[in-house]
């Protein structure tokens, strides 16, 4: 079966909601479970207002062990501290490349997904990050392109 083409949409209020629904049915869980954590957070391109993205809302569930990352069977994915700022600029530029890649037609997600590498990693180098934290970030993913892009990117 041909992959799905990747749908952009414009930025909706809606996304901010819906992830404080799922963040309460996730506390609710984890805590019924007594899975240790420490935060749940909106990220990804639908946290970021006024972004168009793909209407996937993207959570980040911090643990405070491996064995509570695979109790919780969730990603444990490291934040930089910081206080949170958006940059208009940089998110018309991330907007840019996601929309470029639905003009052309892209349909592989992971194609999709490297080809927004270089504006991601100008955005992680405003939001603090080193140069060798950025190459690690990306070294990390070692899907391919053609493959089912719903596969975890990280192993």
């Amino acid at each position: 079966m041909p992959p799905l083409p990747i749908e952009i949409q414009p930025y909706s209020a809606s996304w901010p909601a819906y992830f404080s629904l799922i963040s309460h049915q996730l506390h609710t869980c984890l805590n019924t479970t007594s899975v240790p954590y420490t935060s749940i957070t909106h990220i990804g391109s639908t946290s970021i207002p006024h972004l168009a993205a793909k209407p996937n809302i993207d959570i980040a569930i911090l643990v405070p062990s491996l064995p509570a990352a695979i109790l919780a069977r969730e990603a444990l994915i490291w934040e930089p501290p910081g206080p949170e700022h958006y940059h208009g600029g940089l998110r018309e530029e991330y907007a840019a490349v996601k929309w470029e890649q639905v003009a052309v037609g892209q349909r592989d997600g992971v194609a999709y997904g490297r080809a927004k590498n270089a504006v991601v990693a100008k955005i992680l180098r405003v939001a603090g990050w080193t140069d060798e934290e950025v190459r690690r970030k990306e070294a990390l993913d070692v899907r391919e392109e053609g493959v089912n892009w719903d596969d975890e990117p990280f192993t």
